[in-house]
């Protein structure tokens, strides 16, 4: 992960990055450097304090962006602190056409 505000070990305030949604096709996505978004989690800015709040600020301003629902989440060791961002991160929890009859499935399949 990048970082353009290094977290030092102790700080008042833990590392986080800024996620959302990708309005294309629902996917969880970062926010990187650039002010781009990646749906890689090794690609994220990671920011604390005032530098994430500037950061998210400038995020949710931007006209016609691509993302919906931005908000920042805590890193532990690089990876998600909480369980609801673990799961994020690791994709869908269910396959693609999961509770259809399978009918629909395999006519959509076809």
């Amino acid at each position: 992960m990048t970082s353009s505000d290094p977290v030092k070990a102790g700080s008042a305030f833990p590392a986080e990055v800024i996620t959302a949604n990708r309005l294309t096709d629902g996917k969880v996505v970062y926010r990187r450097a650039d002010g781009g978004w990646s749906a890689d989690l090794a690609e994220a800015l990671t920011l604390s304090g005032e530098a994430l709040a500037a950061e998210l600020d400038r995020a949710r301003a931007e006209p016609d962006t691509a993302v919906v629902g931005i908000y920042s989440h805590a890193l532990e060791g690089g990876e998600p602190a909480h369980l609801r961002e673990r799961i994020r991160a690791q994709g869908p929890t269910v396959q693609a056409g999961a509770g259809l009859p399978l009918s629909k499935i395999q006519s959509k399949a076809s």
